[in-house]
């Protein structure tokens, strides 16, 4: 079992180092700026919590840090967990994508479900029948919601895989979904680096 064992790690690595080379980026297998998950809604924070195997550097000018993310079970349900199937009893893996923006924005969180524990944040339509129809829109300001009805985005927000999770908080964007295999890596950088392009202003802080 050990040798068999071995055997997969090491086409694991390989295959995650060949991933890094195609989109330019770097690796590590630990987080070296120890990420704080309370820094994000949809990350969770129940101990030992942290990030490992980081993809990390620049697509064009477009700063992207994705990541493997473990946390114990919170006792309260986390809103990227909507949907989730295959998570342990006691531990949560997920991959998160992390994208740095140009300025400032609103705390916004589009999520897979109404039963999330979203730290007291209203609901509100966006009045974009597409968006309303696959995710729930959490922000304390109503009209932030409203500014989201922008083509370019929308249509990146629909490209996106189907699980995912968007938070958009201080100058950054994070997308939350399933733990990802490595194959499916370089179309879950490019989702959010897309989605992040696509931002509308109306969301940046003036």
């Amino acid at each position: 079992m050990g040798l068999f064992g071995s055997k997969k790690k090491q086409d694991d690595t390989e295959a995650r180092e060949a991933t890094v080379r195609a989109l330019g980026l770097s690796f590590d297998p630990v987080d070296t700026i120890r990420i704080d998950p309370v820094d994000f809604f949809l990350l969770p924070g129940g101990r030992p919590y942290g990030a490992s195997n980081v993809l990390h550097g620049h697509l064009g000018a477009t700063e992207v840090r994705i990541f493997d993310w473990t946390a114990q079970r919170p006792h309260d349900p986390m809103p990227e967990l909507a949907g989730f199937t295959g998570l342990g009893v006691h531990t949560i893996t997920l991959t998160a994508a992390l994208v740095g923006l140009p300025g400032a924005v609103r705390n916004l969180l589009l999520t897979r479900g109404r039963t999330a524990t979203t730290r007291g944040f209203p609901q509100p339509a966006t009045g974009n029948a597409e968006i309303d129809s696959r995710f729930v829109c959490h922000t304390r300001r109503p009209e932030v919601a409203e500014v989201l009805d922008e083509p370019g985005f929308v249509a990146a927000l629909v490209g996106c895989p189907d699980d995912i999770s968007v938070e958009f908080t201080d100058r950054s964007l994070l997308l939350v979904g399933q733990r990802r295999p490595t194959e499916q890596l370089s179309l879950f950088t490019r989702s959010a680096v897309a989605l992040a392009a696509a931002t509308p202003s109306g969301l940046f802080v003036p």
